[in-house]
């Protein structure tokens, strides 16, 4: 078999997996509330990879990989922003909401801002929509972009037919099986997805020649690499610069598509069991990834795109069928933002 043919073997095997939850998921679907919130009945263990693997999007596979390789060290504050948010939401947010949502009933956010302010006029629910139909739009394009630039740069397809590929999936399988089928596909992702930013960047600081290479390597090439507030230095403008990378942690407070997480626990038990686990795969996660885009950087420090890190990494330090787990790995971060959305 050719490496181009087994690189596509776990990508077929993936799809098929999907398109099967989402066959399975179909049961729950009888109902309103099967289909939205797979009737209030989800684990601690789905709940908590659901959310991580929602919240982390593409952007944590070619995104953040690319941030730890342009800026180094001074990627870690979005590591900890990440985890502190993750850890609030689920420790100040998750079961309140979840006490009010089953009150009042609620599947969505927008049900349950309406009823828990009594808003008649449904001024909330209009607004809502509002906000909820504009930022989706813009983050599911950046999702499809990410989309087309893994096929491309994985398997060398064009960057509309990945884009397409990677959408009609996604929409087969959420559209079939609802919220459980999402769910149950995000704790594989999610799975994938710990695996694949653990083993990376162990296997890419070895073939670098160690901890002490790697740190050579960014200090010949740029010592600002292996400085916590970056180029800027302990000024505020370098103050400035980790408060907003770490600020990126505030989405897990409010976003919807985390929201129903909560609202789809089993009870609020599940919730408790469920935030420890969200807040060790977050570290496993964000660290994974700014590390391998560390050690990215000494390895291959010429590349004219660092979001292609992740993808050249895997190319270069594995054989083709690993290559292809991980280009399964970036689509699952992906399209279990996507799926969510």
């Amino acid at each position: 078999m050719t490496a181009s043919a087994l690189v596509l073997v776990p990508l077929g095997l993936y799809m098929l997996v999907l398109i099967g939850l989402g066959l399975w998921g179909r049961r729950e679907g009888g109902s309103l509330e099967g289909y939205y919130v797979a009737g209030k009945k989800l684990p601690s263990w789905v709940i908590a990879f659901s959310s991580n693997a929602t919240g982390e999007s593409g952007w944590l596979l070619l995104g953040l990989t690319g941030m730890g390789y342009a800026v180094g060290f001074h990627a870690l504050w979005v590591v900890f922003g990440e985890v502190m948010g993750v850890a609030i939401a689920w420790t100040l947010v998750s079961r309140p909401f979840k006490e009010y949502t089953d009150r009042y009933r609620a599947i969505t956010v927008p049900d349950y801002l309406e009823q828990r302010f009594r808003d008649r006029r449904q001024l909330l629910r209009k607004l809502s929509i509002a906000i909820i139909l504009s930022m989706v739009a813009v983050y599911c394009c950046a999702q499809l972009v990410a989309t087309g630039k893994a096929f491309s740069s994985f398997l060398g397809f064009s960057y509309v037919t990945g884009v397409f590929l990677g959408a009609g999936v996604t929409i087969v399988y959420t559209a079939v099986g609802g919220f459980k089928a999402v769910a149950y596909s995000d704790l594989v992702q999610g799975l994938l997805m710990v695996g694949g930013l653990v083993m990376l960047p162990i296997v890419g600081i070895a073939a670098a020649g160690g901890w002490d290479e790697v740190i050579g390597a960014l200090e010949t090439a740029d010592p600002n690499l292996l400085r916590a507030m970056g180029s800027h230095g302990a000024t505020w403008a370098g103050v400035l610069s980790a408060a907003s990378f770490a600020g990126i942690g505030l989405a897990f407070l409010g976003v919807p598509q985390l929201l129903t997480r909560f609202m789809s626990a089993a009870s609020g038990r599940e919730l408790v069991r469920g935030g420890r686990v969200a807040v060790v795969c977050m570290v496993l996660f964000d660290v994974g990834a700014v590390f391998t885009g560390i050690a990215g950087r000494a390895l291959f420090p010429l590349l004219d795109d660092p979001e292609t890190v992740m993808p050249t990494m895997s190319a270069e330090l594995f054989p083709a069928l690993f290559t292809g787990i991980f280009l399964v790995i970036v689509l699952g971060a992906i399209m279990s933002t996507v799926d969510s959305l």
